[in-house]
């Protein structure tokens, strides 16, 4: 059973769209105790634009996932367009190696990060 997805495309000026971003609703449970999954993928994203030499990636956030964005680019507030350039993508990876060198406090969020 997937925990989340995320539908993007590139555009006309090789740029990656994020079209939408979800999650198994049981990984917004705290009970869980899943953690990271929805960084986990945009971190996933960077990479593919990293890999495709893609320079911005922009999508549309909702009012659910607005903090998720918020957290990731450190901009407040975010109410719709977010974009995710070279910066960004540098903190975004940044953040990842931290979790993969052991700064997690929960291994199960550990674990699903890092795959």
């Amino acid at each position: 059973m997937p925990i989340g997805l995320a539908y993007c495309r590139r555009t006309w000026c090789h740029h990656l769209a994020l079209d939408f971003l979800a999650l198994h609703p049981r990984t917004l449970d705290e009970r869980e105790q899943v953690t990271g999954v929805g960084s986990g993928i945009v971190y996933g994203l960077v990479q593919l634009a990293k890999a495709l030499r893609i320079r911005r990636i922009w999508g549309e956030a909702t009012v659910h996932s607005a903090p998720l964005y918020e957290r990731l680019l450190a901009v407040e507030p975010i109410l719709d367009l977010f974009v995710i350039e070279s910066r960004e993508m540098t903190a975004i990876q940044t953040g990842r190696q931290k979790s993969r060198d052991g700064a997690c406090h929960n291994r199960q969020s550990c674990a699903i990060i890092n795959t």
